[in-house]
């Protein structure tokens, strides 16, 4: 696949549901190693039982979420992620970085890298956040750049942390501090 012309980024609404579900049922097919969930639980849920991910930055409250979607001229979802703010009153300031998927056929054309650009610029601009969390499988050399790229910093690894056809993967855990100077 070429590289889109156009790609839109936008958060996702609850309009967006059916086509995040089918993007996150094909990245944890796709991909298991990479993902805590398994694709034979997820692929159970409804489009709607993700609906709570949708909405405006304003839903980024604690204990909320939001997810970023990228998309083509068509209207097509080429990736996403999701941030969820932590609900516990001591880590108000934080958030995690979770479900980062890009449809195989947009692979490594930078959409990865703007929906992070963007989600950063996003809540930066427009919440209270201090800090952002996430964790990569540590043998995913490329995602783990990827992150590192985007500003991202390891502060330590959960060795065994997911087990996948009979095989061990471990986690590298990784942090950034939001500045209010991001940019996209």
């Amino acid at each position: 696949m070429n590289a889109p012309s156009e790609v839109i980024y936008r958060l996702l609404e609850p309009s967006d549901a059916s086509a995040y579900k089918h993007l996150r049922d094909a990245s944890l097919k796709a991909a298991p190693e990479a993902f805590t969930s398994d694709y034979e639980s997820q692929a159970l849920n409804t489009p709607e039982s993700y609906a709570h991910r949708f909405g405006p930055v304003e839903q980024m409250r604690p204990g909320g979420a939001i997810t970023l979607g990228a998309f083509d001229g068509n209207g097509s979802l080429l990736g996403a992620l999701t941030c969820e703010r932590d609900p516990r009153t001591k880590k108000h300031h934080c958030a995690d970085i979770v479900a980062m998927m890009v449809a195989a056929p947009a692979q490594r054309q930078g959409i990865a890298n703007n929906l992070i650009a963007n989600l950063v610029y996003l809540v930066s601009r427009n919440t209270d956040l201090k800090l952002l969390t996430l964790s990569v499988t540590a043998s995913n050399a490329h995602t783990v750049r990827l992150y590192e790229r985007a500003g991202f910093t390891s502060y330590g690894q959960l060795d065994r942390a997911i087990h996948v056809d009979g095989c061990y993967f471990d986690k590298l855990l990784m942090q950034r501090w939001i500045d209010k100077q991001a940019r996209p």
